[in-house]
């Protein structure tokens, strides 16, 4: 430990080795921390006084001027990283943080993975799991779903038309890109650090990062190029902060070279505030690239941590399968060990407890982490700005992420979080209409009820379409699941292509001889420039009026005791 400080209170003492992530002893007024914690230290409540334990000549990231009275004596330059900041050496950086804008180690000794899992291994309660099974598929058939009950599988819209690739950036651990999980995602290694042999995970973590960003059975994008930077390795251990932010500019490279391409940057990762990170974290930012970070698994406030402390910062927090904020649950059972953080920084959730994920070598584990709730947002994202034809900037894709998710879904029972914060994230690329698993029984036509009209959009939603690409209109049809039956009633069955408004009008059709009644049967179409959206197959009984009229009853009674339907006044009651 680097420094000493003493508290007026052991109450306030123990307040700050809570934040500080460390204990101390009961009644204790001291406590020793890493500069790392310098920062924060400064900030705390009855912090009475600072005392270095050595002189030992430590390395530092300082912002201000070094010419700045009393600064110059105390450091020794060894790089000028421009936008005033400056790599030095000092054996006084207590009085050094009072000369300048910011001090932070250069060495990272706080820095964390929000997944369960460490920088030595992955999580130790992980365990094996089936990626197509029920528990392995319900965080994405989640980010899938909006609205309960959830859908059954997890299916992407073929006709979706994408019109871009955007470029997703993995600042992580490496990934393992021999997993089957990446065989048809595109993907490059783009930057480690000179340290690291090589670009390969020996962790694991940033291979489970990629599977929930874009693998191929348990992750959300397939229409990415997935990008990893490596900043730590098992055997070497975590970057240099500077060493970060030369991965940091080596991606503003890119986008100074190709400024119409979507780049998002994913930070499953945090370290304690840091005045240097946020800069480079910021000029990404300003140069329209979308960060998304991870809020931590300590239930701490964001505000304490970098990047996730950051106001344009897409912040992720977790829920459970419950869609309780994980760790604040006092109403469903869970053990992972994970608790999210909180704080008015936190702007979406997102799956995270107890997630399918791949795992270096091969194979699935289920796992927990505010990690990979931020991979699923991050994927969500990259599948949003891939029906931009052109580049989609901070902070408009955030925006975007915000309108089409699923609002007031989650459970609060804790005054931590507010309800403006009630988000969980939504992909509308999948299909996202739990009545396509089920027809729709629309009514019996006769004499007596001689007419159907239905607004076909209480049946699929193009909420969120629109909400993405306002500019774009949907055009309505119909398909048909019988050839012969479209030739006999199409004439009878019409729908607006504007509106959506359908009408069936009593068919003239003569049944077979003995028939009481015949199933007409098809479904509505809407479909844009980007995608075509099939609702529910819909179906209607074409009632002969010469039929007993108990005859005809029975007869539809067991008709839909045969079919896998609903109908209309219930889909139309329960959709509300």
């Amino acid at each position: 430990m680097s420094l000493k400080i003493t508290f007026d209170t052991a109450e306030n003492c123990a307040a700050f080795a809570t934040l500080a992530k460390t204990t101390v002893e009961e009644n204790a007024v001291e406590i020793a921390v890493p500069w790392s914690k310098l920062t924060m230290a400064k900030q705390a409540a009855g912090a009475v006084s600072f005392e270095q334990l050595n002189d030992d000549n430590v390395e530092f990231i300082m912002k201000g001027d070094p010419e700045h009275e009393g600064v110059a004596p105390l450091i020794v330059m060894v790089d000028i990283l421009g936008n005033d900041f400056y790599h030095v050496k000092t054996t006084n950086a207590l009085a050094l943080f009072d000369l300048v804008d910011g001090l932070d180690p250069l060495e990272i000794d706080s820095i964390a993975l929000h997944g369960v899992s460490s920088i030595s291994a992955e999580d130790p309660d992980a365990v094996d799991i089936d990626p197509l099974s029920a528990d392995g598929q319900w965080a994405r058939i989640r980010v899938a779903s909006s609205y309960r009950p959830l859908l059954t599988s997890f299916t992407y819209y073929d006709s979706i038309v994408t019109k871009s690739t955007p470029e997703v950036y993995l600042i992580d651990t490496g990934v393992d890109w021999t997993h089957p999980e990446f065989a048809n995602l595109n993907h490059e290694d783009f930057w480690k650090a000179t340290k690291f042999a090589d670009y390969k995970d020996t962790i694991g973590h940033g291979t489970s990062l990629a599977s929930a960003i874009g693998g191929e059975n348990v992750g959300i994008a397939r229409n990415i190029k997935l990008f990893s930077a490596k900043i730590t390795d098992k055997a070497t251990g975590f970057c240099t902060i500077k060493e970060i932010g030369e991965c940091i500019d080596a991606i503003l490279a890119k986008v100074e070279a190709e400024p119409n391409v979507t780049r998002i940057v994913n930070a499953s990762w945090a370290t304690d505030k840091n005045t240097y990170l946020e800069a480079k974290f910021q000029a990404l930012l300003d140069a329209g690239v979308t960060v998304v970070a991870a809020s931590g698994n300590s239930g701490t406030d964001v505000e304490l941590i970098t990047p996730a402390g950051m106001a344009q910062v897409i912040t992720v927090g977790a829920v459970d399968r419950y869609d309780i904020p994980a760790g604040f649950n006092n109403i469903a059972p869970t053990d992972s060990g994970l608790t999210t953080n909180y704080g008015q920084r936190l702007d979406i959730f997102a799956p995270g407890d107890g997630v399918a994920l791949a795992k270096i070598g091969g194979g699935y584990i289920s796992t927990s982490g505010t990690s990979y709730a931020a991979a699923y947002v991050t994927g969500v994202a990259g599948e949003i700005a891939a029906l931009f034809a052109d580049s989609v900037l901070n902070p408009f894709l955030m925006e975007k992420i915000v309108d089409v998710s699923t609002k007031d879904a989650i459970l609060f029972d804790d005054d931590r979080f507010s309800e403006n914060q009630n988000k969980l994230i939504h992909l509308i690329g999948a299909k996202d209409v739990e009545a396509t698993n089920l027809d729709l029984y629309l009514g019996a036509i006769s004499a007596e009820n001689a007419q159907i009209v239905l607004n076909v959009n209480t049946t699929v939603d193009t909420s969120g379409h629109v909400a993405l690409l306002p500019d774009e209109k949907f055009a309505w049809s119909l398909e048909w699941d019988d050839e012969a039956v479209e030739e006999e009633y199409s004439s009878f069955v019409s729908i607006d292509p504007t509106t959506g408004v359908l009408t069936v009008a009593n068919p003239t059709v003569a049944l077979p001889a003995g028939q009481t009644i015949h199933m007409v049967r098809f479904k509505a179409v809407a479909t844009s420039a980007s995608i075509t959206i099939d609702g529910p197959w819909m179906f209607f009984f074409d009632i002969d009026p010469d039929a007993d009229t108990a005859d005809t009853e029975n007869d539809i009674t067991r008709a839909l005791a045969e079919t896998n339907s609903t109908s209309i006044f219930l889909l139309q009651f329960s959709l509300k």
